[in-house]
């Protein structure tokens, strides 16, 4: 019996800690999109910035997906790849636009994937 109840513990606890790492994950990404979105704005170079974010998504994104369903990390990666494709081109003030729209839309991915996610009775149900 304690053999059993020790296990359980270990499972919610992992969960939980999953569940922390998961969340405080998101919400630096977002953040640093958001930023990246306001830079550009401002006219500002974003392209290192955007790779090494890059770089350190597909890193995490290895991790995430034992424990994210797949269609959530696309979503993250697609406009990040966007993002990325963008700041490649010639500066022009529409492509711009279009970077920075897709650096927010990055940014909302990211919150929604942690909506998704996280527990809650909407989402196991």
């Amino acid at each position: 019996m304690v053999v059993l109840l020790s296990l359980v513990g270990v499972i919610l606890g992992s969960g939980a800690a999953s569940q922390v790492w998961l969340h405080r994950y998101t919400q630096e990404l977002k953040e640093q999109m958001e930023q990246l979105s306001y830079s550009a704005g401002l006219g500002e170079e974003v392209q290192t910035e955007l790779r090494a974010i890059s770089s350190d998504w597909e890193e995490y994104q290895k991790g995430l997906g034992a424990i994210i369903r797949e269609e959530s990390l696309n979503e993250v990666e697609k406009h990040i790849k966007k993002a990325e494709l963008l700041t490649q081109m010639t500066d022009q003030q529409e492509i711009r636009q279009e970077l920075v729209m897709e650096l927010r839309e990055a940014a909302d991915a990211a919150e929604e994937l942690w909506q998704k996610e996280k527990v809650s009775l909407q989402n196991i149900l």
